[in-house]
């Protein structure tokens, strides 16, 4: 477990039971769609700061490609991140002032989790016309699919960022 390369094999468990609990999750709430449908709300589509946010992603996609770091990418799921995590709690456990950064890394752990749960969840659930119908990207599935996953991107990078500034060094 302590590494340096290859990919954790728990840090992936959690990210497939993740993902596989989201399209369960998507796929259930298809089948119990309503017959009802939703009318459009104006206004309610937010094309234009996903435009913006598509930039950004591209940007920081452009970076890490003139940089040749493509690991960046699946960093989170790597062994030498699975190993500071586990340090930062072991150190953590015993110390009250750390509490709150001990609260803040698992808060993160948590969002990455679910981030990649809703991920998976929109693929089947967005089949529902009422669910992508007033979304960021909608009314279309593939609309309210591309913004929702332009989030997504960006905040579970955001997420492994700060995680990455928190976690102690393994010893």
């Amino acid at each position: 477990m302590t590494s340096e390369t290859g990919k954790s094999r728990v840090a992936v468990t959690i990210a497939l039971s993740s993902l596989a609990a989201g399209l369960v999750g998507g796929l259930i709430y298809y089948l119990n769609r309503s017959p009802v449908r939703q009318a459009q709300v104006a206004g309610t589509d937010a094309w234009i700061p996903h435009l913006v946010l598509t930039g950004v992603l591209l940007t920081g996609l452009g970076v890490i490609a003139s940089r040749q770091r493509w690991d960046l990418l699946t960093a989170p799921l790597g062994r030498r991140a699975t190993a500071r995590f586990a340090a930062t709690f072991r150190r953590g456990r015993s110390r009250p002032v750390r509490w709150p950064r001990l609260l803040v890394v698992a808060l993160l752990a948590f969002v990455q989790a679910w981030l990649l749960f809703r991920a998976a969840f929109q693929v089947f659930a967005g089949f529902d016309p009422n669910f992508p119908v007033n979304a960021w990207g909608g009314p279309s599935y593939l609309g309210a699919m591309f913004c929702h996953y332009v989030d997504i991107a960006l905040l579970e990078a955001v997420a492994a960022g700060l995680q990455y500034r928190l976690v102690d060094q393994p010893a």
